[in-house]
C-alpha cells in the first residue's frame, strides 16, 4: 500500500501507536488505502480533495484536527521537490516481492481495522524493516563490482508501459503527416487509463495520463475517443488539452509540472514536438550548437519525467523523404533521438492501411511490428513481426503472378511481374518448391500445385461470364 520510503518518513505519525487511537488518523489511513485499492497507486496530494468530499460527514472538532495533519503534510511536499509517492512505490516494487509487499499491506489493514497499539506497532516495525532492506538495495547500487560477479547478478528484465509496445521512459515517436501517429498515441494513453489492449498487449498497470494534442480540437477527439471504445465510457483519468489550450515551452513547462502535481500522472504524451518545443533559436558558431540545444530542450522533458517519475511520450515528424535508418529520418537534429530513452517509428505507404512500427531503446532489443489500421474502430491491431507478415505477402505475390500468367514462370518473369528483387525471388521459390507450395517444371520454371491451379481457373470462369452479361 504505502511502501515509498519518503511517504512513510513524512506520515509515519498515523502508524505510531500513541497517536494511532485518534480517530483523524485512522481515518487518514482509511484514505490512503481506499485510494490506493481503487487507483493502485499510493494518494499523495489528491488526499486534501478527499477530506474536502469527507468534511461534510465528520465533526467540526476532528476537521479542525484534520486540517492541521494535512496542512503539515502539504508544506512537507511545497519543500521537497522530489518528493513524488508513486515513483518511490516503484522503486520498492523493485527490491521486494509481492509477498513482502503483501504482507505490510495486511499489516497496515489490520492497524487501521482495530486501531490496537500493539497492531499499529507491528505496522510500524514492519516498516522499519523495510526501510532499512531499501536504505541497504540502494547503497548496494552504489558499489562497483567484477565482471564475474556481475555474471551472477540477477538483473531485473526491461520494464514495459504497454508490454512489448511502449518501454518506460521518454519515448520519441515518429511519422510521416497523416500516417496514424496520433491515432496510434490516442490507442496508447487510452489503454493506460481503461486497461483496454492496444496492438494485442495490456498496460503493465493503468493509471491516470495527460495528453497534450496540440493539433486536435474538441470535437476530433470526442469522435475518436466515442469510435475507439466503442460504446464504454470516457475513462476520467486521461486528461486532454487540445489545440491553443497550452502553451510552449518553457511556460508550457511551468504548467505540465503544476498539471503533474496534480494528478501523478502514469504517462503524458505531447502531440506534436513540434507545437511544444521553445521557439526556434538562431544556431550558434559551432558545428555541434543545433544539437546541443536539442539535447537541452529534451533534457528538460525528460528531467521533469524523472522527479515526478512518469514516463513521457513525444510525437515527432518525419522528414518526407526519409532514410533506411529509421532514427535518421526524424525531422531535425538528431539530438531529439539520442536523448530520449526510446525511438519508435512509424512506416506507412500512402493510405495503405498497412503499416511497420519499429521500436527500439537502451535497454530492449530492436524490433519491427507489422500493423494494421481499423478505419471503422480507429484501433491499430497487430499482424506480427514484421519480418514474417512481409515475407508471407511476398510468397502470396510470388503464387498470384503465376495464376495470373496461367503458365509456368522464371524466377526472372516472377521477378519483373511482382516488383520483388531477382534474388531474393530466386532463393524463395526454391525453398516454396520444397515446401510444396509450388511445383518445380523443367528448365527452371515454377507452377502453382494442380489443386491450387484448377480452384482458381474454376473462380475464373464464374466471375468472366457474369462480367459479360453486365456488359450486354
Amino acid at each position: 500500500m504505502v511502501v515509498s520510503k519518503e511517504f512513510l518518513q513524512k506520515i509515519t505519525r498515523i502508524f505510531s501507536p500513541d497517536s494511532f487511537q485518534a480517530p483523524f488518523a485512522r481515518r487518514v489511513a482509511q484514505w490512503c488505502i481506499a485510494h490506493f485499492e481503487k487507483y493502485q497507486k499510493a494518494i499523495g496530494r489528491e488526499i486534501e480533495d478527499v477530506y474536502m468530499k469527507e468534511k461534510t460527514l465528520i465533526s467540526e472538532e476532528e476537521a479542525t484536527l484534520l486540517e492541521d495533519f494535512l496542512a503539515s503534510i502539504s508544506d512537507e511536499y511545497e519543500r521537497s521537490e522530489e518528493f513524488n509517492v508513486d515513483f518511490h512505490f516503484d522503486k520498492a516494487r523493485d527490491y521486494f516481492s509481492l509477498t513482502d509487499l503483501k504482507h505490510l499491506e495486511d499489516k497496515i489493514h489490520q492497524a487501521v481495522a482495530t486501531g490496537r497499539p500493539e497492531d499499529s506497532g507491528a505496522a510500524i516495525e514492519w516498516y522499519k524493516s523495510t526501510l532499512a532492506r531499501i536504505n541497504a538495495a540502494q547503497d548496494e547500487e552504489q558499489k562497483g563490482f567484477t565482471a564475474k560477479e556481475l555474471e551472477n547478478m540477477k538483473i531485473p528484465k526491461p520494464k514495459w508501459i504497454i508490454e512489448n509496445v511502449l518501454p518506460e521512459g521518454l519515448s520519441i515517436m515518429g511519422g510521416k503527416p497523416k500516417k496514424g501517429k496520433s491515432l496510434l498515441v490516442l490507442n496508447m494513453l487510452l489503454s493506460v487509463t481503461s486497461g483496454i489492449p492496444t496492438l494485442g498487449n495490456t498496460p503493465s498497470k493503468t493509471g491516470t495520463a495527460i495528453y497534450l494534442a496540440l493539433e486536435d480540437t474538441k470535437g476530433r477527439l470526442q469522435d475518436r475517443i466515442r469510435r475507439i471504445l466503442k460504446g464504454k465510457p470516457f475513462p476520467e483519468q486521461l486528461i486532454l488539452f487540445p489545440q491553443r489550450s497550452f502553451p510552449r515551452m518553457p511556460e508550457g513547462l511551468i504548467m505540465l509540472e503544476e498539471e503533474i502535481k496534480k494528478c501523478s500522472p502514469r504517462l503524458i504524451a505531447i502531440d506534436t514536438w513540434g507545437r511544444f518545443k521553445p521557439p526556434s533559436k538562431s544556431k550558434r558558431n559551432d558545428s555541434t550548437g543545433g544539437y546541443d540545444i536539442g539535447v537541452e530542450e529534451i533534457s528538460q522533458i525528460k528531467d521533469l519525467g524523472d522527479r515526478y517519475g512518469a514516463d513521457l511520450l513525444i510525437v515527432h515528424h518525419m522528414k518526407k523523404g526519409g532514410s533506411e535508418d529509421i532514427i535518421e529520418s526524424f525531422l531535425g537534429t538528431i539530438a531529439n533521438v539520442a536523448t530520449a530513452d526510446n525511438s519508435l517509428g512509424l512506416v506507412r505507404m500512402g493510405q495503405n492501411p498497412d503499416a511497420t512500427i519499429h521500436i527500439e531503446g537502451r535497454d530492449i532489443e530492436a524490433q519491427d511490428i507489422a500493423i494494421k489500421l481499423d478505419s471503422a474502430s480507429l484501433t491499430w491491431e497487430s499482424m506480427g513481426p514484421a519480418a514474417e507478415v512481409q515475407s508471407t505477402g511476398h510468397r502470396q505475390a510470388i503464387v498470384d503472378a503465376i495464376l495470373n500468367n496461367e503458365g509456368p514462370m522464371t524466377p526472372k518473369a516472377i521477378a519483373q511481374a511482382t516488383g520483388l528483387k531477382s534474388d531474393y525471388v530466386t532463393v524463395t521459390v526454391r525453398e516454396m518448391a520444397r515446401q510444396g507450395s509450388l511445383t518445380k517444371i523443367e528448365r527452371g520454371k515454377y507452377d502453382a500445385p494442380v489443386d491450387e491451379r484448377s480452384r482458381w481457373r474454376m473462380n475464373r470462369e464464374k466471375v468472366v461470364p457474369m462480367r459479360r452479361r453486365r456488359g450486354n
